[in-house]
């Protein structure tokens, strides 16, 4: 039999009353022996919950999760329970119990990428209520790896103190959150610039913006740029390969050597350079008119460096010039547009004008000479993109030289030295037009052609 032997107040102040019971239970046997048990229990209050329940770190497979809590009533042990299934409850659930004076715990041995559920239980001696999960403090997390690396990072603008830089949403993975770090393209420590918080878990939408303004820069010195992504795994981030930025004004100098390089009966290929400088630009419109720049029409963007101009009409007179930007927030807006060319649409051209040989010289000891021979464009083609100039030599049959002379150039006559192996008469010719000359032999004398 047991019977109770009282209560008695053991201890009390001012954080904390404990009441102890004791009990004893007398037992007798066959063999007359008599035992005797007694046992004291411990009357507490329910221990109030914990609070401020977080994630501090995670791996592929694991989390760990940290918390607070009151020492009043004085507590046993903490018991961490989980589900994962993702809700507080449901379906079939884990448990570890950590030491009164623990303020985290790891739980591991779980599916990366999935919602876990986990409640903080603190737990003295009374357990009526204690294990239930009423009030307890619960958060829903989710295992991670390490995130992957921002690949699509770019300039996007630039002035001459700042750069506004971009990256895909795609990018982001299993990442929280990002730190974007700065440096002088010399220099080799990076400094953060700025750290941005996105979502608590990798599962949850992106609430952040991916577009990133950077200030107080300096106009013409390069910086390395890049965004580490992170979560609340404990490993380090991985680094991209980082992009390289110049603050720039619009650019100061236009495109050059604006020029025709192919046409057709309606339309006529340009191409052009570009200039030097860190302000240089690499992406640009065409412009042309074909009513004294009065109506304008402007192509796409496009980054080479040749274009070609359709739908003209036929013979008509056309202006051209080309305009770029760089990466400055301008745009367009103040760049410098390349001097215009005119441009016809047009037929095969006609035979070049005036060709004449204007000076020659023989050598007589080698019976080498040559002969200079000017010309004017053709009143059907314009602009010339290229000559022909062919020699016929008639002491050697078969064999007819040939050179290339480029294009016109407005408002000169074209030269060009056509050289010959003998002295002889004979009948050098241009692709359009057959001319007759005769050089005196004379040696080392440079006289006029006859």
């Amino acid at each position: 039999m047991c019977a109770a032997l009282g209560v008695h107040h053991m201890r009390h102040n001012r954080r904390e009353s404990v009441h102890v019971s004791s009990f004893s239970c007398l037992t007798h046997s066959a063999f007359q022996l008599n035992m005797q048990l007694i046992i004291q229990v411990y009357l507490q209050m329910q221990p109030p919950p914990a609070y401020n329940i977080r994630l501090i770190a995670t791996t592929a497979t694991s989390v760990t999760v940290g918390w607070e809590a009151e020492n009043f009533p004085r507590l046993q042990q903490f018991a961490i329970r989980w589900w994962q299934s993702g809700a507080v409850g449901v379906g079939p659930v884990q448990e570890m119990v950590v030491g009164e004076g623990e303020r985290t715990a790891n739980v591991s041995g779980l599916l990366a990428e999935t919602k876990v559920a986990i409640a903080v239980l603190p737990q003295n001696w009374n357990r009526l209520i204690g294990n239930g999960l009423e009030g307890a403090a619960t958060i829903v997390v989710s295992p991670a790896s390490v995130p992957g690396v921002v690949k699509s990072l770019r300039p996007i603008a630039v002035d001459s103190s700042s750069v506004t830089l971009q990256f895909n949403e795609s990018d982001f993975g299993s990442a929280t959150r990002y730190i974007v770090q700065m440096k002088r393209s010399e220099q080799r420590e990076w400094q953060d610039y700025k750290k941005v918080g996105c979502r608590e878990l990798s599962l949850q939408p992106i609430e952040c913006a991916t577009i990133i303004f950077i200030t107080g820069l300096q106009q013409g010195i390069s910086y390395d740029m890049v965004v580490l992504l992170l979560n609340q795994n404990a490993d380090p981030p991985l680094r991209p390969k980082p992009v390289t930025v110049t603050p720039v004004n619009i650019p100061s100098l236009a495109v050059t050597n604006l020029r025709v390089t192919a046409l057709t009966r309606s339309s006529v290929s340009i191409g052009f350079n570009i200039p030097e400088g860190v302000d240089a630009p690499f992406a640009f419109k065409v412009i042309w008119s074909c009513d004294l720049f009065t109506t304008e029409t402007t192509s796409k963007e496009i980054t080479e460096t040749r274009y070609t101009v359709i739908g003209l009409t036929l013979n008509k007179e056309c202006e051209v010039t080309v305009i770029g930007r760089n990466l400055n927030t301008f745009g367009y807006t103040g760049s410098k547009r390349a001097t215009p060319i005119t441009i016809i649409a047009s037929d095969v051209p006609t035979e070049p004008q005036e060709i004449q040989a204007t000076s020659c010289t023989v050598q007589a000891s080698s019976g080498y000479s040559s002969v200079t021979i000017a010309w004017l464009p053709p009143l059907v083609g314009k602009p010339i993109i290229e000559y022909k100039v062919e020699v016929a030599n008639a002491t050697e049959a078969g064999e007819v030289p040939v050179f290339y002379v480029a294009g016109y150039t407005p408002g000169s006559k074209t030269s060009f030295r056509v050289a010959s192996r003998s002295s002889i008469p004979h009948l050098p010719f241009t692709l359009y037009e057959v001319f007759l000359f005769r050089c005196l032999h004379l040696s080392l004398l440079h006289l006029p052609c006859m």
